[in-house]
């Protein structure tokens, strides 16, 4: 293979991969990437019989026997489907028929197959080297900050969990660097002690949060004929599975206080509950770190997994350079952290929960452990061991960055909308209140103007666009008024799209001239009075028909009006939640 020249190497793919490199040990660091987002796979073999060392080696690991398997199945996954930006008829080459993109993210460079425009068609392989080769003077890739590992107790995992959480500290600013004060009531951790810790009113120290589900039969809570005795000692034996992973976690990363809102609120003390559910959102914003038991169906699951990650997803040494490895990433995984899957079923037993959702948005940290690892999300970014994350769009980021610089709160708060909407609540009358703490965020961010039953006034008229999923019925009692999806429970999705400039130059005839919501008790956070919405638009004169649907689905209407010359105009629409023959709910 003959030595580069300057011209090949101006015209290489993989010269972005260089920047980290030392100039005087390295050519490629002189020259720039090649324009363009993707190449072919005869692109990056004219680049590689170029002379490109970096290029053989991409090459080399895509065309590895179990890592070429799997862009091929993809490329006839997307012929059978059909979908969009299919590329594979009537190529001569069926390889370029998916299109590479090299991404580097979290430290890591990941080369994507993609065989259509639909994220089903992509797949994901990462390259890596020792950390022995860090030293050399030529870095195209890196050596893996964390990686997919046996158990989510290891010493291993407590190692990239505490890296993100250097990288947070160091680059982020996601904590204050003041502690915080002290909820009322915390668990102390003292070497081998636990006590409920009563703390004073001006009490301030790093804590961390417990988010998990709740099983049917929680048998160890806090309540008021057992609070004295635990604070003068919490028994080990008596704590939940999970809530001892908590403290295990906490101890090993140095943190002495932890709060579990079963066992730092009185249960079945209604006041106690309303004074601390209120606080909540103070809780989790302040908390250092949270701890989310993401596998778990009741507290006694436990934090911790032995999972099938390390055999699922292994390394190769790329044959053309035995220093580096490749790695497939998981393919269409991690749905429930991207911002781009909002009616997605969570898989996680506690991602499915409605409260949770103001936990990890609240919190500035987040650690997940799930079922084959563990998985992170902070203010500025999400990572996990098997690195699928790192190629998707990320919710927590992408709401944070709606508080500040992203896109206007409005529309980013759809997401929320549609996600929050697919959860389960024990209660409905919680409806309201578990969206609170997110709604208190999002209105001192001053992007959304006034806070109006789960929308905002600015651009209200965009966020009245919805419809109901499925699920179809209206709470028992008032929540909120007719107009907001909170009124109806079931899944919502908004008919605009999610790109924030499609959105804006899409056309809203109508002009929202007032709207208010009233609480019962001053607050239109947690318990509404009642709400209005003033529009003012054009009208026409139209003829309405209930059309005749089996029992159990939802009213169905056509609304039409005749035109001169050209026949009937008409739309049909549904009702958002089942009804009687004459209009009333069953």
């Amino acid at each position: 293979m003959s030595e580069p020249s300057n011209e090949s190497l101006d015209a290489c793919f993989c010269c972005r991969l260089h920047s980290n490199c030392d100039p005087a040990g390295c050519d490629q660091h002189r020259h720039s990437s090649r324009g363009g987002r993707g190449f072919k796979f005869s692109e990056l073999d004219q680049s590689a019989d170029n002379g490109c060392k970096t290029c053989v080696t991409l090459l080399s690991g895509l065309k590895l026997p179990l890592v070429k398997e799997a862009w091929m199945v993809s490329i006839s996954l997307a012929l059978k489907s059909g979908r969009a930006g299919l590329e594979a008829r009537g190529l001569t080459d069926v390889s370029d028929a998916v299109t590479i993109e090299m991404l580097a993210s979290h430290g890591r460079v990941v080369l994507r197959t993609r065989a259509s425009f639909s994220s089903k068609d992509w797949r994901h392989f990462n390259f890596s080297v020792a950390p022995s080769l860090s030293t050399a003077a030529c870095k195209p890739f890196p050596v893996l900050q964390s990686f997919p590992v046996d158990r989510t107790d290891s010493e291993i995992t407590y190692k990239h969990l505490k890296g993100w959480i250097d990288i947070c500290e160091t680059n982020h600013g996601c904590t204050p660097k003041s502690p915080p004060q002290l909820p009322k009531r915390v668990l102390k951790i003292s070497g081998d002690r636990l006590v409920l810790y009563l703390s004073g009113n001006n009490e301030h120290a790093r804590y961390t949060t417990l988010s998990h589900r709740w099983g049917l039969n929680e048998d160890f809570v806090l309540k008021n004929c057992n609070l004295q005795r635990l604070t003068q000692g919490v028994a080990w034996s008596d704590l939940p599975k999970t809530a001892q992973d908590a403290v295990d976690i906490s101890r090993k990363l140095g943190i002495d206080y932890l709060w579990i809102d079963s066992l730092c609120i009185i249960q079945e003390d209604d006041d106690d509950w309303v004074d601390q559910s209120r606080k909540m959102s103070v809780i989790y914003s302040d908390s250092w770190l949270n701890i989310a038991a993401a596998d778990s169906d009741n507290s006694h699951g436990g934090c911790f997994r032995q999972g099938e990650a390390t055999t699922r997803f292994t390394f190769h040494r790329v044959p053309a350079n035995p220093e580096v490895f490749v790695m497939q990433q998981p393919s269409n995984t991690h749905q429930n952290f991207g911002s781009n899957y909002p009616n997605n079923t969570a898989s996680s037993p506690l991602l499915q929960r409605g409260w949770v959702l103001q936990e990890r948005l609240l919190a500035p940290r987040v650690v997940y452990y799930a079922k084959d690892e563990i998985l992170w999300e902070c203010n500025e970014m999400s990572d996990c061991q098997c690195g699928a994350i790192t190629v998707i769009a990320r919710f927590k980021p992408y709401h944070h960055r709606s508080l500040t610089t992203g896109d206007p709160l409005p529309y980013a708060w759809m997401r929320v909308a549609e996600r929050y909407s697919g959860l389960k609540l024990t209660y409905e009358t919680d409806r309201l209140i578990a969206l609170a703490g997110i709604a208190k965020q999002a209105l001192a961010s001053g992007r959304g103007d006034e806070y109006l039953a789960g929308l905002w006034s600015k651009d209200l008229a965009h966020q009245l666009c919805w419809s109901v999923l499925d699920t179809w019925r209206k709470p028992d009692c008032y929540l909120t008024p007719s107009w907001s999806w909170l009124s109806v429970l079931g899944r919502v999705q908004f008919t605009a799209p999610y790109e924030y400039k499609a959105l804006k130059s899409s056309q809203i005839d109508v002009q929202i001239t007032d709207a208010a919501c009233k609480g019962r008790n001053s607050s239109v956070f947690d318990d509404l009075e009642s709400g209005y919405v003033k529009v003012r638009g054009r009208v026409l004169d139209m003829e309405a028909e209930a059309l005749i649907l089996p029992q159990g689905q939802r009213a169905r209407f056509r609304l039409w009006r005749q035109l001169e010359g050209i026949g009937f105009e008409y739309n049909n629409f549904k009702a958002d939640y089942i009804m009687d023959p004459i209009g009333r709910q069953p």
